[in-house]
């Protein structure tokens, strides 16, 4: 079951605002990553916007403003866990639309993907 876009939330916010050990960065990104392999299993392919103002949705952030969520994005980008691509805009061919999609040789994506869930480190 794809975590709740709350979750996803909290996953991102985590992961931008700290650098902790891998594990601890995989334990935070993990319910953002299996929410987006359901996404890209669910629709022809993630638009950057969408991601941007639907499962980084306005008013649930401290900087909620466009900027805001699209650094949290662009963080994920920049440290490779997203990849971007064009895709044919469906409603303008000559714009074509940026999107992301999971870069799935990325270890902590790897390791997010093949496992169930991450014990307590307790």
């Amino acid at each position: 079951m794809p975590a709740s876009p709350q979750d996803v939330l909290r996953a991102i916010l985590q992961e931008a605002k700290k650098r902790g050990t891998d594990e601890q960065d995989l334990r935070a990104l993990l319910p953002f990553i299996r929410t987006m392999e359901s996404l890209e299993g669910r629709l022809p392919f993630v638009g950057l916007t969408c991601l941007r103002d639907t499962v980084v949705r306005p008013g649930l952030l401290t900087d909620d403003s466009r900027r805001g969520r699209q650094a949290l994005v662009s963080d994920l980008i920049s440290r490779g866990i997203l990849e971007t691509h064009l895709e044919e805009n469906p409603g303008n061919p000559q714009y074509p639309t940026t999107a992301v999609r999971l870069n799935r040789e990325h270890p902590m994506v790897r390791s997010a993907l093949e496992s169930q869930d991450l014990p307590d480190s307790g």
